[in-house]
């Protein structure tokens, strides 16, 4: 997509005026939420800092990650 998110469909499941919404990524396991972009090679010794991007898919202010 546009923005980065894997291709895949929301659930949205509604409570009275309440919602959730769930990502699902088309052929991927339900857990999988998230792509993260690391350097294939950091020189050593390396002057400078490598990025590591992570791309949480349909995330908000309000979503909290668990990383191990």
């Amino acid at each position: 997509m546009r923005d980065g998110t894997a291709k895949g469909y929301s659930f949205i499941s509604f409570n009275d005026n309440q919602y959730k919404i769930k990502y699902k990524t088309a052929g991927k396991p339900e857990d999988y939420q998230i792509k993260l972009y690391v350097p294939k090679v950091i020189p050593f010794p390396s002057k400078t800092s490598a990025k590591i991007l992570a791309n949480f898919f349909m995330g908000s202010k309000k979503t909290r990650l668990n990383i191990e």
